[in-house]
């Protein structure tokens, strides 16, 4: 068990290094799932407590800033805001299959996520729940659910 904690702590703190520095964070990207290949969505024009979904990715967007909120020891957080929004990805509760819906960026903890790469991919985990976004694909709305192996965890991002 400790052996896997330490294994763990490696992968957040070896991730940690290849997350964009916080100018690139600050730029815009497309957040795309890897076992979906479908990108995080939302209604046009975002509004407060609209689902977020996945849907295809597009060249003119849908478009997300990463902004680094803070840091506890080794552990940064970012918010992830709909760009030209002030609405940030928020998942409430720490419950499996709480659905992610859009709100106005704050500085509550359900709004923070910790971003890191996972062997295959960026996994987004929740300060608050601790739960991973998971994206199950066809437009559904994303969800958080407990970190494991699962495929739809895995995301990655890129600028347009």
């Amino acid at each position: 068990m400790r052996s896997r904690r330490i294994a763990t702590a490696m992968v957040v703190l070896t991730s940690l290094a290849s997350l964009p520095t916080p100018a690139q964070a600050a730029a815009s990207v497309q957040i795309r799932n890897q076992w979906t290949f479908e990108c995080l969505n939302t209604a046009y024009p975002a509004y407060a407590n609209a689902n977020v979904r996945t849907g295809t990715c597009l060249d003119v967007g849908p478009y997300w800033i990463l902004e680094r909120v803070g840091q506890v020891g080794e552990i940064v957080y970012h918010r992830i805001r709909r760009e030209g929004t002030n609405f940030c990805l928020v998942v409430r509760g720490g419950a499996n299959n709480a659905e992610g819906v859009l709100y106005t960026c704050g500085s509550w903890i359900d709004q923070h996520w910790t971003i890191y790469w996972d062997r295959i991919g960026y996994k987004f985990s929740n300060r608050n729940s601790g739960k991973c976004l998971t994206g199950r694909g066809d437009g559904t709305v994303v969800v958080q659910f407990t970190c494991s192996d699962y495929a739809d965890q895995f995301w990655d991002y890129r600028a347009p």
